[in-house]
Formats: C-alpha cells, sequence, structure tokens
C-alpha cells in the first residue's frame, strides 16, 4: 500500500486497475483488506480505489 499525507494524518491506500475511478469506503472497524475478494473483478472495468480507514 501506498501512503499520502492529507493535514498531518497518514492514510495508507492502493490503486488497482485503470478506468473510471471506483472508490470502496469501508465501514467502521474495517479497512481496505475488506474489498479483497471484489477488487480483482472489478479492477477489469474500473480504477479501484481502497483506503484503511482513521483509527
Amino acid at each position: 500500500m501506498e501512503r499520502v499525507k492529507v493535514n498531518d494524518i497518514h492514510i495508507a491506500y492502493e490503486t488497482q486497475g485503470q478506468g473510471e475511478p471506483l472508490l470502496l469506503i469501508s465501514g467502521v472497524g474495517y479497512g481496505a483488506w475488506f474489498w479483497h475478494r471484489v477488487v480483482p473483478a472489478l479492477a477489469e472495468h474500473f480504477q479501484v480505489i481502497t483506503f484503511d480507514n482513521r483509527g
């Protein structure tokens, strides 16, 4: 995973695929790992972006 710093906060994220961006947002207590089963199929059609929630 890559990291970006926004307002002194580091956020880990990952992108896969090409095309229109598709941002997958996890619920409280979950992270980017939650989407691991669906990302490969979605990445065939979209640029899929997942990230780890803060905390």
